[in-house]
Parts: structure tokens; C-alpha cells; sequence
């Protein structure tokens, strides 16, 4: 679940981002159904109106699901990913009230719907994460207000069952900092074990405000991370991600031997013009199970696995200017 979130320009991402998802699907609220994500053709952005989404015609952007779709697909070897995201008529948190026709009334009607879809082909969705990018409406309201109506709207999507007692709660921050993102912090603060807040004011943008290419790849991995716990991982932000600027090359000359492993795995890091700082291992859910320093282009590391179970396994490098990920299995 997205909800109140502008996209970035499309043209500045590659290719392997401007594709048909395999198993990351986003609900269509004007066709009631589920489609295959089509980065700037399905993907809604704020200022889309029902009309111009009938005519088939879509502003050429990205958000946060596209970036989240394809580390999702990277990391899980089966299963499905769905979005649904809500964007339109955001404007200020008082808009998201429980009155009839409201914002909330929209996402919640929405929400059933693509939940409704999902039952009628046997599926049992689960919300992994609600993520909330709201607040530039805001900047003049108090924090103890914004505070206090955020709370309400969180308190009114659980008894709406949007958001689940599993489901993780990500607060994202604004560019330009200020009173949302206090109010925000403190809610996250009061409820440590279901929210997160996501910070963004060193995230590049395009106007000042609005995050370009590299800044929505950058806010997408860190949303990817705090849903999953991941939280050795929120990085700052680099212009050149694995996500918004590619990497394949790089990642072609990462070897990780042997590859199934036992007891522990050997890892050539890359011959990048910057050294490797860290590398981590992920388990199926996203958890950091192991971490240990870099070095230098070309150095092997060997990360020790004994006493982890066996199963699939992501290694991630934050190598310059990129993350670079390798898939690992243990035995």
C-alpha cells in the first residue's frame, strides 16, 4: 500500500527498470483489476485524473513501487508482489477524515477492491507495508496536529483492516524536513515495533521538493529496507545506485564461491574505482544476518555462515557509488 506519493521522471532510469514485472502487479482502481507493473504506463502519480487514465494515456514517471518491485522480485525466488497505491486528491491530512467521499473513504474502497480481486482467484493477501509520503500540504499545520490526525488516520486504517497486525508502518519524511516530519518521528518513536520513519532530506531532487531518478531509486531501497528490517542498510543517498544507474557491469565481476556453500563463502569483491565499504547478508525476509567490512577492488572476503539455516540467501555490496546484490544459497 503507497498512498500520497508524486513519481520521478522515467527517461533518467535504465532500461532493465522500463520493463513488464513478471510477478509485480499494481491494482488499477479504474479497470478493478490487478496488471502486470509497466513502470510509466500503470503506475498512478499525483495529478492523475480518472479521464486521462481511461485514455490510456500516463505521465512517464516511477514511484517508490518500482524500485520496491524490483529488489522484491530480485530476493524472492517464487511468489507474487502486489501494490496498490493511492496518489490522487491527497492534498492536506485533514482530507484523510472518515466522512463519505473523503481521501481515507478512497483508499479503504480501494483497497477492498483489490483485496476482492485477490480472493476471487484463491489468493490470501497479507499488507506487508503501508507507506505514507505526505506532508509538503502541511508545512504551516503544528506538529501536535499533524501528530494527533496521523494518529487517528493510522488508528482508522487498522479498524479498517488496511493495515494488519503484520503489517509494517513506513513514515516517509519530506525533502525540506519541517513539522510533518517532527509529528512523524514522534509516532514512529511511540510505536518502535510497527513504525518506521524513512528519512529523505539528502535525497537528490529535480525542483527542490519532488525526488529526481536517482533520489526515488534511493528512497525505493530504503523503503525495501525498513520494511524488511533490513536498517544496517538505509545508506545515504549516491547519485549512481544500482537501481537508478544500473550496475550489471559491476556485478558481473563480483564471483561468490562456492556458491552452494556450507560453512562459509569466499566473495571476489568488484574492480570498481572505489573500494568496497561493507558487505552484508540478508536472509529470506530481509533481516541483516551477517555483516563485515570491505576492502580494496579485487579482495576476497570470506563471510563465515556456520549456524545459519539452510536456504536462499542475498549478499549485498555497498560498493562507491552502487549496491550490488548476488543471490547466495546455503546447505
Amino acid at each position: 500500500m503507497l498512498s500520497a506519493l508524486s513519481n520521478a521522471p522515467l527517461h533518467t532510469i535504465t532500461p532493465d527498470m522500463r520493463r513488464t514485472f513478471v510477478r509485480s502487479f499494481i491494482f488499477s482502481p479504474y479497470r478493478n483489476v490487478f496488471e502486470h507493473l509497466v513502470p510509466g504506463t500503470n503506475n498512478l502519480a499525483a495529478g492523475d485524473t480518472a479521464q486521462t487514465l481511461r485514455k490510456g494515456f500516463y505521465p512517464p514517471s516511477f514511484g517508490v513501487e518500482t524500485g520496491y518491485a524490483q529488489l522484491w522480485e530480485q530476493e524472492h525466488r517464487s511468489g507474487d508482489f502486489f501494490a496498490v497505491k493511492q496518489v490522487r486528491d491527497a492534498g492536506i491530512i485533514d482530507n484523510w477524515n472518515t466522512q463519505p467521499g473523503s481521501t481515507l473513504s478512497v483508499l479503504v474502497n480501494r483497497f477492498n477492491a483489490a483485496k476482492a480481486e485477490l480472493l476471487s482467484v484463491g489468493a490470501v493477501p497479507a499488507v506487508k507495508a503501508f507507506v505514507w509520503i505526505q506532508g509538503e500540504s502541511d508545512n504551516t499545520t503544528s506538529v501536535a496536529d499533524y501528530e494527533l490526525r496521523l494518529k487517528d488516520l493510522l488508528n482508522n486504517l487498522r479498524v479498517a483492516g488496511v493495515i494488519q497486525p503484520a503489517t509494517r508502518v513506513l513514515l516517509v519524511g519530506l525533502k525540506a524536513g519541517g513539522n510533518p516530519d517532527v509529528a512523524k518521528q514522534n509516532v514512529a518513536a511511540a510505536d518502535p515495533a510497527n513504525v518506521r520513519f524513512v528519512s529523505t532530506t539528502d535525497l537528490p531532487t529535480y525542483d527542490g521538493v519532488h525526488y529526481d531518478a536517482a533520489g526515488m531509486a534511493e528512497l525505493s531501497q530504503r523503503v525495501y529496507n525498513a520494511a524488511y528490517d533490513a536498517t544496517a542498510l538505509i545508506i545515504p543517498a549516491r547519485t549512481g545506485t544500482g537501481l537508478a544507474a544500473g550496475g550489471a557491469k559491476a556485478r558481473s565481476r563480483v564471483e561468490v564461491y562456492p556458491n552452494p556453500a556450507h560453512h562459509s563463502v569466499a566473495v571476489r569483491l568488484p574492480d570498481a574505482a572505489v573500494p568496497t565499504e561493507r558487505a552484508f547478508l540478508l536472509d529470506a525476509r530481509g533481516r541483516v544476518v551477517r555483516t563485515q567490512a570491505g576492502g580494496r577492488a579485487g579482495a576476497v572476503l570470506t563471510i563465515e555462515t556456520a549456524g545459519l539455516a539452510p536456504g536462499v540467501y542475498t549478499l549485498r555490496l555497498l560498493t562507491g557509488a552502487q549496491v550490488l546484490s548476488r543471490r547466495v544459497t546455503l546447505q
